[in-house]
């Protein structure tokens, strides 16, 4: 689960908050899944911007569950994925507040599929255009898979 769902988190954390300085968590296979890798993780993150992360992965919940929760010295954020829900609250108001951000964007039958139909299309325009300003270049998810393998390594075997 780790080199899996975790690249997408890594990469969208690391889009998002800059380059990260420190990780541990916990790993393991934690299911009766049959399967050869970890079936479970939780990894904390420290960004250099000083931003404190949590992200949780596994690939049994049931419903679904991709989550990541971000630690403000005001308040915090979490997003679920699957569920489609970012909520966050903030000390100034001591309210909580939520937002669909892809029911937003698209129908709810066509929401999964019509983003990665979007994502694809950028992908073929970049292609045909012979463009190199496309952030996902080869380096960067190099650098992405290598902290990936880090977090492995470190990451507490359950």
């Amino acid at each position: 689960v780790i080199l899996d769902s975790g690249a997408h988190a890594i990469d969208y954390i690391v889009t998002l908050f800059g380059a990260i300085q420190e990780t541990n968590g916990i790993r393991g296979q934690i299911s009766a899944l049959q399967i050869e890798s970890e079936d479970f993780a939780s990894i904390n993150l420290v960004c250099k911007s000083g931003m404190i992360i949590s992200v949780i992965l596994d690939y049994f919940s049931k419903p679904k569950r991709h989550s990541v929760e971000i630690q403000f010295t005001k308040g915090w954020a979490l997003w679920n994925f699957a569920s489609d829900e970012v909520r966050w609250y903030r000390d100034k108001t001591k309210k909580t507040r939520s937002y669909k951000p892809y029911r937003e964007l698209f129908s709810p039958e066509k929401k999964r599929n019509a983003m990665y139909l979007a994502e694809m299309k950028h992908f073929m325009e970049l292609v045909a255009s012979k463009r190199r300003d496309n952030p996902q270049d080869l380096p960067r998810a190099k650098r992405v898979l290598e902290m990936l393998g880090e977090i492995k390594r470190q990451a507490v075997k359950l």
